[in-house]
């Protein structure tokens, strides 16, 4: 079961193009192509016709040309040509996703279209600004992807999983946590004062003390968290401060 009315990234900018790209997104088949303009469109992938995958097809124009009859679709899922007949039945029409380019990802919207509101889109605007250093990859989890929202809202697992690098006892043993809800996010606070430094802290501040660490996790649903990461020592001034999605 997914929450339909609501934001989800399907793909990098740089990942869609002239030729049609499918991909699985909550479980629905959807294809994506960018029109000559340069602006990005979403089918379902699948032709109304004979139900072949639409991303096996080509472009021509901003036509989109199954690869079986040769159906042609326009950017609104209409047909717009039959090979061999001028009739081109009502029904004949390829269902479209809403879709918004925004932070260098391509959006879209998988419930009703008429409560698509780009307003709603979480705010990522590190990826656009230019004092924030960005890089996108992807990281395939064969998990239910509850359980990976809930192993990055919960971070005591650093002491376990990551001691040799970014975790130590501090942090599950001796964090002062606040969990803070909203209408439209929950937003975990850990404060780990006065503690020593995990190992890759150490390594890359040269910190020879302790230090006070904090991790401000912010979760906007379904699938969205950003993290601020900070440390410092204690008494003195702060050190440095990451943000990243």
């Amino acid at each position: 079961m997914f929450l339909r009315n609501y934001w989800y990234v399907a793909a990098t900018d740089t990942e869609i193009g002239r030729k049609p790209l499918g991909r699985m997104i909550l479980g629905e088949p959807i294809m994506f192509f960018r029109t000559e303009s340069g602006a990005p469109v979403a089918f379902e992938d699948r032709c109304p016709h004979r139900h072949l995958p639409l991303s096996m097809g080509k472009l021509v124009g901003d036509a989109l040309q199954c690869h079986y009859h040769g159906l042609q679709f326009g950017v609104d899922g209409r047909c717009v040509r039959i090979p061999g007949q001028d009739h081109i039945p009502n029904g004949a029409k390829a269902k479209t996703y809403p879709l918004v380019e925004r932070y260098h990802w391509i959006w879209i919207w998988m419930g009703d279209p008429g409560l698509a509101d780009p307003a709603t889109i979480p705010y990522f605007h590190w990826l656009d600004d230019s004092n924030w250093g960005a890089k996108g990859s992807y990281l395939h989890v064969e998990s239910n992807w509850q359980l990976v929202v809930d192993n990055l809202l919960d971070l005591t697992h650093l002491a376990f999983v990551h001691e040799t690098t970014i975790g130590n006892a501090a942090i599950a043993e001796n964090a002062e946590v606040k969990v803070d809800r909203t209408p439209n996010n929950v937003i975990v606070t850990r404060w780990v004062i006065d503690q020593e430094p995990p190992p890759t802290y150490k390594k890359v501040g040269g910190f020879t003390g302790n230090v006070d660490r904090w991790q401000i996790i912010d979760f906007v649903p379904p699938a969205f968290r950003s993290d601020a990461y900070g440390h410092r020592r204690p008494g003195g001034q702060k050190d440095r401060r990451h943000h990243h999605a």
